[in-house]
């Protein structure tokens, strides 16, 4: 076999391989091989018949063909290897010229296909990354428990007064956009104070009765959730069917043991300020990890291959796509219900692809740099680790399930980056550290790259 490349730009590499006559003949016996021990042949046992046996029953072109579906992957891996190229990706792979293959020859083939990106990181070592602290007032902590009281409320009809705050109203609700009914002709149930609808609908509505029919127009405010409906006129027609009154728990001893493990409202009270805690926390580190690899990958120099952010592109896509599914809302309905359109999605798929892709070459590149490694002791804890939340009798299935198709070197790439990211965020946040030290014992702070996270 030999073998030659050449970089052809964009991240890519050209591979030409020729496989020489003596291989090819090698290899076209184990293909009649094949073929046979897979056929039956009378007067011979499986793989037994002579090649011309099998090349008078199905042809000379299908042994060639079984032989160089054979030959070309593993021809096309020990080429990479021996022109030391790291591919990325799949290759497209074409024969020299469209003649039909003989084998009496040399078959010669290429194969373009994306390499790893060298990356060369940036100079990170001015940039301070500041952690500020989470806060978490009284009032958010609040805001959590109505909730949770206002999921375990109980509903009841209400007699002899109009429409107020708080209730539920059931009715059929028309509202005109641009001449389209927005609502469809159902009747629905919504919150009086807490519905969605532009502000003025509420006041509109109060003091309704059963039976009653109201009119109106109103303008969805410019700082509207719904990007589409913002600035919008709405013609609004509403026939109120009936009222319910929500009946919403109080915040007890009792309430406390019905929603949790607790005993007491104020242990309620206790976890649920530890537990949003917890959650602020995380985002605020996720939001810094992000900040912190968008600084890195700015002063780091590597090209992406164009054909590996497409495919991290349809991926983006394809999940968005299922978790909109599992949802059940179709795609089309999601994008128009905020305003925007399939080329749109794509384009930002697109950015979030280079983004994603970009981030984990320079992971990959920090992490060789560092020495980071992981072992099969740590796949095996964090195995062990994510077996915990599965019963007993279920979890050597699951695992089988975890290492099926590559699963191990999956999970190991998957902690080597999580310790990479750690590994990055302590030097970011330990020369912010030092920094401080430094300059309180100058007179002058000493010129420092500040970037906030």
């Amino acid at each position: 076999m030999i073998t030659s490349s050449e970089r052809i730009g964009d991240g890519m590499a050209k591979l030409t391989v020729e496989l020489s006559v003596p291989e090819l003949q090698k290899e076209y016996g184990r293909a009649a091989r094949r073929i046979s021990s897979r056929t039956r042949i009378p007067g011979f046992r499986p793989g037994k018949a002579p090649v011309n046996i099998v090349e008078n029953m199905f042809g000379r072109s299908a042994i060639i063909s079984e032989a160089v579906e054979k030959m070309v992957p593993a021809s096309y891996s020990n080429a990479l290897k021996a022109e030391d190229l790291f591919a990325i990706d799949q290759p497209d792979i074409n024969f020299a010229d469209d003649e039909e293959l003989t084998f009496e020859t040399p078959v010669v083939f290429t194969a373009t296909v994306p390499l790893r990106p060298t990356v060369e990181l940036g100079d990170f070592s001015s940039v301070v990354l500041t952690e500020d602290p989470v806060e978490l007032d009284d009032e958010d902590v609040e805001n959590t428990l109505r909730q949770l009281r206002e999921s375990r409320a109980e509903s009841k009809p209400v007699e002899g007064r109009g429409l107020q705050e708080d209730d539920l109203a059931a009715a059929v609700i028309k509202m005109l956009v641009d001449d389209v009914n927005q609502m469809g002709d159902a009747e629905i149930t919504v919150v009086i104070g807490g519905n969605g609808f532009p502000e003025g609908f509420d006041e509109a509505v109060t003091e309704m009765k059963p039976g009653d029919v109201r009119e109106f127009e109103l303008t969805f405010e410019d700082a509207h959730p719904d990007e589409s409906m913002r600035g919008k006129s709405a013609q609004f027609r509403v026939e109120l069917n009936g009222i319910n009154q929500r009946d919403v728990p109080e915040l007890d001893d009792e309430f406390a043991a019905l929603v949790s493990e607790f005993e007491t409202a104020e242990e309620l009270k206790a976890d649920v300020h530890r537990r949003l805690l917890e959650e602020r926390e995380a985002a605020a580190r996720r939001e810094l990890e992000r900040s912190a690899l968008d600084l890195v990958v700015d002063r780091s120099t590597f090209e992406v291959p164009e054909v590996v952010v497409h495919r991290q592109a349809h991926a983006v896509m394809e999940e968005q796509s299922q978790r909109l599914t599992a949802q059940g809302m179709a795609l089309d309905t999601y994008l128009g219900s905020i305003g925007s359109s399939q080329d749109r999605f794509h384009d930002e798929a697109m950015e979030e692809a280079e983004r994603q892709v970009r981030n984990t070459l320079l992971l990959e590149a920090f992490a060789e740099q560092r020495e980071i490694t992981i072992g099969e002791e740590d796949v095996d804890a964090e195995l062990d680790r994510l077996m915990e939340r599965f019963p007993g009798q279920d979890r050597q299935a699951m695992r089988e399930h975890y290492l099926a198709n590559d699963g191990r070197e999956r999970m190991e790439s998957s902690l080597r980056e999580r310790r990479a990211i750690d590994a990055l965020m302590e030097e970011l946040l330990t020369s912010a550290e030092e920094a401080d030290v430094e300059s309180e014992g100058t007179e002058s702070e000493p010129e420092i790259e500040k970037e906030d996270g």
